[in-house]
């Protein structure tokens, strides 16, 4: 359990990605990343903590809110982003009884609010 000072560093953080091996947080200024990553009890604490709840060690990395996107940008260029899957679209169980009552025509829009 991280301290009560460390849990108030990591409430102005924000966790921007995560993998399998690991989790990216950003901070607003680096002077916040510096003092991060220079305190080992905080980083302890968090590589500890994502072990307990992920299952295996995890690498924490500390960015500027402000890199981000560029980082993330690179790494797409470099990588390649990932492939949406395509997902078979269902139809609502809600929308055949009507479909079956009105007909496929354009005429009704069906909206999911």
């Amino acid at each position: 359990m991280l301290s009560v000072p460390d849990q108030a560093m990591m409430k102005i953080s924000k966790p921007v990605a995560a993998s399998p091996t690991g989790v990216i947080v950003s901070f607003a200024y680096d002077i916040l990343i510096e003092r991060a990553n220079s305190d080992s009890a905080l980083m302890t604490g968090l590589n500890e903590g994502l072990s307990k709840l992920m299952g295996g060690p995890r690498q924490v990395v500390l960015v500027q809110e402000q890199a981000w996107p560029v980082v993330r940008k690179q790494y797409l260029v470099e990588h390649g982003a990932p492939k949406p899957k395509q997902a078979a679209k269902e139809e609502s169980p809600v929308v055949k009884p009507i479909t079956d009552l009105f007909g496929k025509e354009p005429n009704i829009t069906v909206k999911n609010d």
